[in-house]
């Protein structure tokens, strides 16, 4: 028949270092044994760490962020014999605080080492990370000779460290905070905004360049008709003056001057056009 160890015998057993290595005979409240947090934390992103090394400023800002997971362990060791169990309960401070413990509710006959412990903070404050305070209770109970594990079954791994898949697993979450997601939707409104920057300076470049082309066209027109009038002249005199040929040579010699005048001037618009189409698909792309 199962029987719950009392207050006496567990003290009893603290001050023999049998049950809880490194345990506090002040721990024991009636017949449960309250386990404390140890220094051995895994925070999201980052690799295991032992708070005590950090600075004393550090220590004392440590802190499970709403919407927080942290793993912890226990300070003390546990080291139960085959014929021992223990059940786990929070301490009603803590849950009363918004913090919920993830984790097996009990520890099995034959178990020794270190109790791993998930924190969430389910509050909207966050929740203070000190070495030492009251994590959760434990009763132990002593087995009777039928319900004892086998013999020939495999003890429950020990642990004094964090799993490696654990880590891995850890080194890679992200905290769904309310500081997090108003810094997503923060980031999403900027890109918004950018698009919009984007697409509001295209429409000026393509207006102005429309400006610009307009005005090239109107100069090419005007240009056009300019040519047209030159020709025009042209021929009049050559008409007139054919009766020399001093003359018309002289002609001659004008119109190739005008002729080159003439492809100077559209080389020139030609060289303006492709410039400012050149500008604004480089803008655009």
């Amino acid at each position: 028949m199962t029987t719950i160890l009392a207050e006496t015998e567990l003290k009893k057993a603290i001050a023999e270092d049998r049950l809880i290595h490194g345990g506090r005979e002040s721990a024991v409240e009636g017949v449960k044994y309250d386990f404390a947090l140890g220094t051995l934390m895994l925070f999201g992103g980052k690799a295991p760490m032992d708070v005590s090394r950090l600075p004393e400023g550090e220590r004392a800002n440590l802190v499970i962020r709403p919407g927080e997971l942290v793993y912890v362990m226990s300070e003390e060791t546990v080291d139960l014999p085959n014929d021992m169990r223990a059940d786990l309960s929070l301490k009603r401070k803590i849950s009363h605080l918004g913090i919920m413990v993830l984790g097996g509710s009990s520890i099995d006959p034959g178990y020794k080492g270190k109790l791993i412990f998930a924190l969430y903070n389910l509050s909207t404050r966050p929740f203070p990370l000190q070495a030492g305070n009251k994590l959760i209770a434990a009763q132990f109970y002593r087995l009777g000779p039928g319900e004892q594990p086998p013999a020939t079954s495999k003890p429950p791994e020990p642990l004094y460290a964090f799993p490696d898949d654990l880590v891995q697993l850890m080194a890679v979450y992200e905290p769904a905070t309310a500081e997090g997601l108003r810094q997503s939707l923060h980031d999403l409104t900027r890109t918004v905004e950018d698009l919009k920057r984007q697409i509001k300076d295209k429409e000026e470049w393509y207006l102005r360049f429309q400006e610009a082309l307009d005005k090239v066209t109107k100069s090419v027109a005007d240009l056009t008709t300019n040519v047209d009038k030159l020709q025009s002249s042209l021929r009049d005199e050559i008409e007139a003056r054919k009766q020399t040929s001093d003359a018309v040579a002289g002609i001659r010699t004008g119109i190739a001057v005008n002729s080159t005048r003439l492809g100077i001037v559209l080389a020139v618009v030609l060289v303006i056009v492709g410039g400012i189409l050149g500008f604004f698909l480089s803008k655009i792309h």
